[in-house]
């Protein structure tokens, strides 16, 4: 059976409440596995969707309480750098293009907002997937080693000890009766009919899936196989025919 994780991204004091209350609801009542990426320090001007909340931390801190996984979501999110990314989708980007002592202090300043406000990063979520390896280096230095991202069908650990938990679909939809299959969502920019077919596909796929599962998943992680070097393959050639299309 496949098993299916609910990414939201853009997860900040301005963000959209009233759908992300929502779908906290729906979260909550089917037992669906969540990936939060919190925003620190949130400066991007489209994510301000709302007045500030005035308990967003003290809600962070009940979705960690309740076993959501909690992604360090960047820092600022300001799409300031651009070059190349370990994950070919975007060029732009937050840490693209910076040395290792500036993406050392833009890491260490959201972990440190996260340690002020009684958060951990249990993970890694890449504004725009842009990040590189410079990324990375800065990243295990702080004693985060996994990733949310990449092509594949389950958890694979590369030779430098990453754990990348893939991150390959962008709406919810039914796919093959294996693999783990992390779905990413940007609630601000949902319709009601993209949040309607989130929920029914919660309710149908949703597992119940607590922190502990969601870690002894990472922890049994091997290194890919020639099956999910062909299906990134796959998966990177589906997007980038997508993308060519809506270039027409």
């Amino acid at each position: 059976m496949p098993r299916f994780i609910y990414r939201f991204d853009d997860i900040c004091p301005t963000m959209d409440w009233d759908k992300w209350d929502a779908i906290e609801r729906v979260l909550d009542e089917t037992g669906s596995c969540a990936i939060v990426g919190v925003v620190p320090d949130n400066q991007d001007r489209n994510l301000m969707v709302q007045p500030a909340h005035p308990r967003f931390w003290s809600r962070a801190r009940e979705w960690q309480d309740k076993g959501y996984i909690i992604g360090l979501h960047g820092y600022r999110h300001l799409a300031d750098t651009s070059g190349r990314s370990l994950i070919p989708i975007h060029t732009t980007g937050e840490f693209l293009s910076r040395d290792f002592d500036d993406q050392y202090s833009k890491i260490s300043g959201g972990l440190e907002i996260f340690r002020e406000e009684g958060l951990k990063a249990d993970l890694w979520v890449a504004p725009w997937h842009a990040f590189n390896e410079v990324t990375l280096d800065v990243l295990k230095v702080h004693g985060i080693t996994v990733i949310s991202d990449g092509d594949g069908i389950r958890p694979t650990v590369d030779g430098n000890g990453f754990v990348w938990v893939p991150q390959q679909l962008g709406m919810p939809r039914r796919y093959p009766g294996f693999g783990t299959w992390t779905i990413c969502l940007h609630p601000n920019n949902m319709s009601s009919a993209s949040l309607e077919a989130l929920f029914g596909h919660m309710r149908k796929y949703g597992r119940k899936s607590d922190r502990e599962s969601f870690w002894s998943t990472v922890r049994s992680a091997r290194r890919d196989t020639i099956v999910d070097q062909l299906v990134g393959m796959g998966l990177r050639m589906a997007r980038h025919y997508k993308r060519s299309l809506r270039r027409r």
